[in-house]
């Protein structure tokens, strides 16, 4: 098993991970990374699920995440111990999330806390806002509950902040033949629904409400989507379905260029007057996801901090999503809490430059 990650370069001998520990059963239990930081895992002694990861970090704990189960093995509550408890808008708002299932394990409710910014009305295309740099004061607890049909499509999602009552509600219809999502809606659901979807012979999506048309090759990979007003993106894949390129051509002429090579990544900006902005990524994997990314910007006036390499330590939760980037001394890059399904629910760092740089959750 793999017990430690070093990286050689001109100079320098770069240890992303000092060591790795496993139990008898060959689950982590222990990683110690190359800026010192810690990750612990701790199980249920019957069942072998997490209970707890604790991360830890030079001035105390950057998480410490406990998980609690139902008897068949659901998620139904996670507490993060090195988060604090919010005072906000005459409500208590504690860092914790509770999940409730129906007979058939399907998620019916789950309740947690956002930003204030993310309880408004959604954006019906990408369902949610845009957010600032997190205020860690601005937070409010929210409830989303959902009710599916026989066959198990979510047949509606609501979503409620706790204090006002304030929120919205999305429904989804369904092709009757063969359960491909038509379309869905946030106003009155006895009304034609505003938002549609469009499928190929092979199921494929060729249309959404923001992308007017999403092209496909014979092996049906996406290969060129309608930015509806943005431009055009264009995809290139290997022989084995991985995409090695992504090009953005936009409205104003700049032609944004990403080229993808096993674990490293060369991003391009160019316009009439040649390269306006290029960076470098490395991915730097263990045996089960990405340790960190090394981003070095080559070229370009952005406001990414200075020409030198910048280390991005990924920590991720029981799902793998990474909610918490360390840079090299073990600081807090940017910080972040999801819905269910995946959608932001609140985030932090230090700058709206270092959220904006995060592209892998």
């Amino acid at each position: 098993m793999l017990a430690a990650i070093r990286s050689d370069n001109d100079a320098d001998l770069n240890i992303y991970v000092q060591s790795i520990e496993y139990d008898a059963k060959g689950q982590r239990q222990l990683i110690k990374y190359g800026n010192g930081i810690i990750s612990m895992y701790e199980y249920e002694p019957d069942t072998y699920r997490l209970s707890r990861l604790l991360t830890k970090i030079r001035t105390g704990k950057a998480a410490d995440l406990s998980y609690s189960y139902d008897p068949v093995g659901n998620i139904i509550e996670i507490r993060d111990a090195a988060q604090n408890t919010v005072y906000f808008k005459n409500d208590i708002v504690e860092p914790h999330r509770e999940y409730q299932y129906d007979a058939l394990c399907r998620l019916i409710s789950a309740s947690g806390r956002e930003h204030q910014n993310q309880a408004n009305l959604p954006n019906p295309l990408n369902g949610w806002e845009a957010l600032p740099v997190g205020s860690d004061a601005a937070l409010v607890n929210y409830t989303q509950q959902y009710s599916y049909d026989s066959v198990g499509n979510i047949l509606e999602m609501a979503h409620r902040r706790i204090t006002n009552n304030n929120g919205w509600t999305r429904h989804y219809a369904y092709a009757q033949n063969n359960n491909r999502l038509l379309a869905t809606t946030l106003a009155d659901p006895s009304i034609p629904f505003t938002d549609q979807y469009d499928y190929n012979i092979h199921g494929s999506m060729i249309a959404m409400p923001h992308l007017p048309a999403m092209d496909w090759n014979f092996l049906e990979q996406l290969r060129h989507v309608d930015l509806q007003g943005g431009g055009d993106a264009y995809y290139v894949y290997d022989s084995s379905g991985q995409r090695t390129r992504k090009v953005v051509e936009t409205i104003g002429a700049t032609v944004k260029d990403r080229i993808y090579l096993g674990g490293w990544e060369i991003y391009r900006e160019r316009n009439n007057s040649g390269t306006t902005l290029q960076r470098e990524s490395l991915h730097v994997m263990d045996d089960q996801q990405c340790i960190a990314l090394i981003e070095t910007k080559m070229i370009g006036d952005d406001d990414a901090e200075g020409m030198l390499p910048v280390t991005r330590y990924q920590l991720g939760n029981h799902l793998g999503s990474v909610n918490l980037e360390l840079d090299d001394v073990g600081d807090i890059i940017s910080y972040e809490e999801f819905h269910p399904y995946g959608t932001t629910a609140y985030h932090a760092g230090k700058s709206l430059v270092s959220l904006g740089q995060k592209r892998y959750r």
